[in-house]
């Protein structure tokens, strides 16, 4: 393994050697009050970019997007 720099959330990146794939041995992880919260927001109908700035960091706008896709199918 070799170091990779950082993601954007700042946490060390690693490159696998042998397969090049790129990843992080820490995890950010998003606690559960955080998804019901911005969950609550999603029903609501509040679109992604005010709720990006209420979760102040929290969590990416990617993430939401995501999470507004399982949500609405």
């Amino acid at each position: 393994m070799w170091r990779h720099g950082k993601n954007g959330a700042g946490n060390r990146q690693w490159l696998c050697r042998t397969c090049g794939r790129v990843f992080v041995l820490k995890p950010f992880g998003i606690t559960d009050e955080v998804k019901t919260i911005t969950d609550r927001l999603i029903g609501e109908g509040i679109p992604v970019p005010v709720i990006t700035r209420v979760m102040g960091g929290y969590v990416s706008r990617r993430w939401i997007y995501n999470r507004k896709r399982l949500i609405n199918g």
